[in-house]
């Protein structure tokens, strides 16, 4: 059914200051706060801020004619007139691929069999993946470089932290190690949405999210703590957050393509696994980004 401006009013509201109140945006035209109120609401019954049209990284911006738009990470939610109401439009999606690995050193004298665990999280669960890539299928030496082309995931939500983390197999369980990675992930992401209600919907909760994913992000020891006392050795972990919250995009950018030295593999991500007890290897990834429109429909209550 159509809306009206007045059932988007608060109830019992007579005031523009009680759009205020649940806007939290000073502005003294009703039409643009109404339709603060039905984009709000319609983001909120999409999944809110871990569904699929994700966090907001900005206020209205004016489309056509009198009608508004507001962008998110996932994608945006216009208004163009309230005849028909708000239409979010799902946009961003991710395809992260492990291109391979350079071995920059080994731990002692004899080779190695490495295999590596990687993790993408973000504030949308669904969209969270972890992947453990098998051992060498033959030991490897010092400056060999590995090949694999391996897909993680093909349905990241920005913004997300990519981690990855490089065990070399002794008398240890890989499944094991893949589960206490994804335990100590799964804690970080637990924070991240037990924080979301609090913060609200404001035009800034997306930096607020991204200061959460830069920290996370930089939080690489708590992988390795995780893995302590295993019976793999951990050559290192690292982790890097992509798709920076920036309320002046209208829309992500894949990253720019990276050149190594001695790594002739096309890739955009470069992650330096060492941590300070011998050995180490750089693991190259290649992120890519997709814009497919689609328009997410309401769940019926």
């Amino acid at each position: 059914m159509p809306l009206s401006v007045r059932e988007l009013m608060p109830t019992g509201s007579t005031s523009l200051r009680d759009l205020e109140l649940v806007t939290q945006i000073p502005d003294s035209n009703i039409r643009r706060q109404a339709s603060r109120i039905a984009i709000q609401r319609h983001h909120t019954q999409l999944g809110g801020l871990t569904g699929l049209i994700g966090l907001p990284m900005a206020d209205l911006r004016p489309v056509g004619n009198g009608g508004f738009t507001r962008a998110y990470s996932g994608g945006s939610i216009e208004m163009l007139d309230f005849a028909n109401g708000p239409k979010g439009v799902q946009q961003f999606r991710a395809e992260i691929r492990f291109v391979g690995y350079r071995v920059v050193d080994t731990n002692d004298a004899s080779a190695d069999e490495p295999y590596f665990i990687i993790g993408v999280t973000g504030n949308n669960p669904d969209k969270n993946a972890l992947v453990r890539t098998n051992i060498a299928d033959a030991s490897v030496k010092a400056d060999n470089n590995v090949f694999l082309e391996q897909m993680i995931t093909t349905t990241a939500q920005p913004p997300f932290v990519l981690s990855v983390t490089g065990m070399d197999h002794d008398s240890g369980d890989p499944d094991e190690a893949a589960a206490k990675v994804s335990k100590a992930l799964n804690d970080a992401a637990a924070k991240l949405t037990l924080a979301l209600p609090l913060l609200g919907v404001s035009p800034d909760v997306g930096a607020y999210i991204q200061s959460f994913l830069n920290i996370f992000g930089g939080e690489a020891g708590t992988v390795i703590s995780a893995l302590f006392g295993m019976g793999d050795d951990t050559v290192g972990s690292n982790a890097m957050s992509f798709f920076e919250y920036d309320p002046a995009k209208e829309q992500w950018n894949t990253p720019k393509a990276m050149q190594h030295a001695d790594f002739d593999r096309g890739h955009n991500v470069e992650l330096a696994l060492n941590n300070g007890e011998g050995g180490g290897y750089i693991a190259f990834l290649n992120i890519q980004l997709f814009n497919d429109v689609s328009t997410p429909v309401v769940p019926e209550q």
